[in-house]
């Protein structure tokens, strides 16, 4: 009994190791996939092509979404990183210029495992960029359309004042 504990212990502190390292690299990806989210939003918006690109994004995010075998591609290790660049020539020049080259970035840096994250970050970022405000509203009895404008009307100020207060706060700073 006493032997199986003291070969077990090794075992238990190589897990916590990893759970570690686990929970660092989390944050590192996080940080990585936002980086990656801003750079493409910034040159978006600096070429006039934010909305194309942002609607291009939501295809190819809709893409990873319903087709596994697509997303299985993007982390295969047996696949070299040539045969899946010219993958996505075949498939994504023709779409857009801008994203092949996005992916074939991705994929040199291996960094294409990220692909989804990366894309719902920027499409955070386009919306929170455009002022969309996300709300959900529950109600126990039907509104009727006054109703409906006022709460539009609430929530809309509401967020001008937010967006206000954050504008002040950068230029005291």
């Amino acid at each position: 009994m006493i032997c199986n504990f003291f070969y077990s212990l090794p075992i238990i502190y190589f897990i916590t190791l990893t759970n570690n390292e686990f929970i660092n690299n989390m944050f590192f990806k996080k940080k990585i996939t936002k980086h990656y989210a801003r750079v493409l939003f910034e040159y978006s918006v600096k070429t006039h092509k934010r909305d194309s690109i942002y609607y291009k994004i939501k295809k190819v995010s809709f893409l990873l979404s319903q087709h596994i075998d697509f997303n299985k591609f993007f982390t295969n290790s047996l696949l070299s990183n040539e045969k899946k660049i010219l993958f996505l020539e075949k498939v994504f020049h023709p779409f857009d210029f801008f994203l092949f080259h996005f992916l074939k970035l991705l994929v040199i840096r291996k960094r294409e495992s990220l692909l989804k994250e990366i894309f719902l970050e920027y499409k955070n970022i386009y919306k929170e960029n455009k002022g969309f405000v996300k709300c959900i509203l529950t109600s126990s009895f039907p509104l009727n359309t006054d109703h409906q404008k006022m709460i539009v009307h609430k929530i809309i100020s509401s967020s001008e004042k937010k967006k206000n207060t954050k504008t002040k706060k950068k230029n005291i700073t």
